[in-house]
């Protein structure tokens, strides 16, 4: 069932997340729930994470390769997360030349 999605809103994060590590990405609501979306970079090539809760467990994470893979084929906060990433990947990169 796809959801529905609005436009990315770029704001602070609303729920408490508890690794240091991981980099904000911006909120994005999917299926009228709202998530904080977070970039860590490790392990080797980086997760993605959308969190929807502030509790420990209350987040949905993948590597960003598999997220690569499937982009095409799913329609997922996952898959917004690793979009903004590679957007920042880009950005930096351009910015270096």
């Amino acid at each position: 069932m796809a959801g529905i999605k609005s436009r990315p809103k770029p704001t602070k994060p609303r729920y408490r997340h508890d690794c240091d590590t991981c980099q904000f990405l911006g909120r994005y609501e999917y299926g009228r729930v709202w998530y904080d979306l977070y970039f860590c970079p490790r392990p080797s090539s980086g997760t993605v994470v959308a969190r929807y809760k502030s509790n420990g467990l209350d987040y949905m994470s993948l590597e960003i390769t598999v997220l690569l893979y499937a982009g095409q084929q799913w329609d997922s906060p996952l898959v917004e997360g690793a979009r903004r990433q590679i957007q920042r990947w880009i950005a930096i990169a351009e910015g270096a030349k």
